[in-house]
């Protein structure tokens, strides 16, 4: 029995080693796609620089973001009548027309970090709303592709003196 066992890796072996002496010219004229993105030009980058509101009803939201190439930093802030207030900074990325973004702020004295998404249409940005998971102080979308955007969600672009 063990002697068919080695019988079979040798075999083996053999059959493999065959495998690669019998190789033709075409295996090596195989043309591979690239492995890194096209280079996104500044022409192709959506400009999501500058600031924005919203209003609903008594409550403000004002976001200012600043961009260079598609790397996106800011800040966010949450002014809600009669509720707990957030302010904090955002970092993140314009991936086509979606401002991916990571929210790191503090509200009611705790820390959290929420990841949100903005869709830039027109001058504005529309936030996305979605089904979010919390692990530890974070939480994030569980199917980034189910994100809704509204029309009702909109924060229009405002002259950054107003918002201060």
């Amino acid at each position: 029995m063990r002697i068919l066992f080695i019988f079979i890796g040798l075999a083996s072996i053999i059959s493999c080693n065959n495998n690669k002496e019998n190789r033709t010219v075409e295996d090596s004229t195989v043309t591979r796609l690239p492995t890194t993105p096209p280079v996104k030009t500044p022409d192709s980058i959506v400009n999501v620089n500058g600031c924005y509101m919203k209003k609903l009803d008594r409550d403000i939201y004002v976001l200012q973001l600043e961009q260079t190439g598609t790397a996106v930093t800011g800040k966010l802030q949450f002014d809600n009548y009669q509720k707990d207030d957030s302010k904090g900074t955002v970092k993140g990325i314009v991936d086509g027309n979606i401002v991916k973004l990571w929210y790191d702020f503090t509200a009611e004295g705790m820390h959290s970090i929420l990841e949100i998404y903005f869709k830039k249409q027109g001058d504005g940005l529309i936030h996305g709303i979605g089904d979010t998971e919390v692990k530890g102080d974070s939480a994030f979308y569980k199917n980034p592709a189910a994100i809704n955007f509204e029309e009702k969600q909109l924060f229009t672009k405002v002259d950054c003196a107003d918002t201060l």
